[in-house]
């Protein structure tokens, strides 16, 4: 049998809303596939905006991992190196607490979380691309991006 290797993972979703049920459960609305498509043109405002961030990475890896992992989400309008959010997890403390790994061959133990960002008010500034990272004993993890573009509405187009 091959000898699998699985490295941290992660993705992002990307919505309007949310809301979290009586259940533990989350309810996404207004979801974005690859491209927020904006028919107004920027700067403009959305009432609300998330990002749903989910990360992942084998219990061996993560039991060994000293300090925190630090999450970073960049906007199109953020200067290099200089991100409008960062998140540490002290994921040392969350790998602790995860279940012991399986003697089974074909069984992989995971450590994973998750966690919504939402800001309110959010002011698209200019298009271009949102991502998310996460920085990993000084390696950079690309989570997920989301290409912001502006098209203006056919409808208006026609009646010009």
């Amino acid at each position: 049998m091959s000898e699998r290797s699985y490295q941290p993972v992660g993705y992002a979703l990307y919505f309007d809303d949310l809301r979290q049920e009586i259940n533990g459960k989350y309810s996404l609305m207004g979801m974005y596939d690859a491209v927020m498509i904006l028919y107004d043109p920027v700067p403009t405002t959305f009432s609300s905006f998330g990002i749903f961030v989910h990360y992942q990475e084998p219990r061996d890896i993560a039991i060994t991992r000293k300090g925190d992992i630090i999450f970073q989400v960049y906007f199109p309008w953020d200067e290099v190196d200089r991100p409008s959010i960062t998140t540490p997890f002290p994921f040392e403390e969350i790998a602790k607490s995860a279940a012991p790994s399986r003697e089974e061959e074909d069984l992989i133990s995971l450590v994973a979380f998750h966690f919504p960002i939402i800001i309110k008010n959010f002011v698209v500034q200019k298009t271009g691309f949102i991502r998310v990272r996460a920085l990993l004993d000084g390696e950079i993890i690309r989570i997920s991006a989301l290409e912001i573009v502006h098209q203006p509405r056919m409808d208006r187009a026609l009646a010009q």
